[in-house]
């Protein structure tokens, strides 16, 4: 099983956790990270940087989800993949999550990021144009 780390600004990785927890109970091997106002980088860096070198050495794969592209928690990211092997996926949002706990076990980490990927695009909607079209429908 592959563990998963939620790198986010500020509270934003806490809150999918949490939210995460609520949908589909406590899951093992999750953590969080996030840039927060005034936090030491070269610090954060070198935590996750941690998190990630321990895991390499039990052999288990990792997962990161982050934010926003081109943001403090992926260009950490970027940084920290020269030294160490993890799946990183960008544009986080709470659907993503729950496929990436529901696909755990099921297939190796590489062929699953496809359907988290999917899963976060088949997710957004405008929902006054859905909901137009579900009247045409009815």
């Amino acid at each position: 099983m592959y563990k998963i780390i939620i790198f986010t600004h500020d509270v934003l990785s806490k809150g999918l956790l949490q939210t995460s927890r609520i949908i589909m109970g406590e899951q093992p091997d999750m953590e969080t990270w996030s840039v927060e106002p005034g936090c030491n980088l070269d610090d954060l860096k070198e935590q996750v940087g941690s998190s990630l070198e321990s895991s390499e050495k039990a052999g288990q794969e990792v997962l990161v989800l982050s934010d926003l592209m081109y943001g403090t928690p992926f260009n950490i990211l970027v940084e920290l993949q020269e030294k160490y092997q993890f799946c990183h996926i960008t544009g986080v949002n709470l659907p993503m999550l729950l496929e990436a706990v529901n696909q755990r076990g099921e297939e190796p980490l590489e062929q699953v990021t496809e359907n988290i990927i999917k899963a976060g695009k088949e997710s957004i909607f405008d929902c006054k144009k859905l909901l137009s079209e579900l009247e045409v429908v009815v």
